[in-house]
């Protein structure tokens, strides 16, 4: 995934009704929103051992996703 992509939030869980966005502000919660939410990428964050998270943009607010929990919709370019 790359900043641009179109992602999908999921749980695998089936008894899981809801994904929970990460908060930028850590000082503050993050928020949920229903399994199945269309976000923005806009910005991949790769720690030392190359597992990703990534920023991403829902209704005008931004947070933070492990890769586990999106997949691509679109990916453009």
């Amino acid at each position: 995934m790359k900043p641009g992509d179109l992602v999908r939030l999921r749980d695998y869980r089936p008894e899981v009704e809801d994904v929970t966005v990460g908060n930028l502000d850590v000082n503050q919660r993050g928020w949920v929103v229903p399994n199945g939410t269309i976000a923005l990428v806009t910005k991949v964050i790769t720690d030392r051992g190359g597992a990703a998270n990534y920023h991403i943009l829902i209704d005008g607010k931004v947070g933070w996703i492990y890769e586990e929990d999106c997949e691509v919709v679109n990916e453009t370019g």
